[in-house]
């Protein structure tokens, strides 16, 4: 089981439940009020909130994080869903594909 991560907006934490489908098993919200999971119904804190707050104080709210829970339901980083994206890796790909065409016009 993963957990996508995401910030819904400039105080909720959204976080999707996915299995073997393309389709998430559930969404849950992160609020200032608690999550809206059936488990904080009951008690004050589920396992979900101590996947937001592992994500925004350890991995600084990175985007396209998922995550995991260990035997203990502790959380870690599974994998990132962009990959090893560097912007500024593209940026050098286009500027070395656009170098040749720069001198051929000239």
């Amino acid at each position: 089981m993963q957990y996508l991560i995401r910030k819904k907006n400039n105080i909720d934490i959204e976080i999707s439940k996915f299995e073997d489908d393309n389709e998430p098993l559930g969404v849950y919200t992160i609020s200032s009020r608690g999550c809206t999971c059936p488990a904080a119904w009951r008690r004050k804190t589920c396992k979900h909130t101590r996947m937001a707050k592992f994500w925004t104080s350890n991995l600084k709210s990175e985007t396209g994080v998922v995550l995991g829970l260990n035997e203990n339901n502790y959380p870690y980083k599974i994998n990132n869903i962009f990959g090893d994206f560097d912007p500024l890796t593209i940026r050098e790909k286009v500027e070395k594909w656009l170098e040749p065409k720069k001198m051929s016009y000239i």
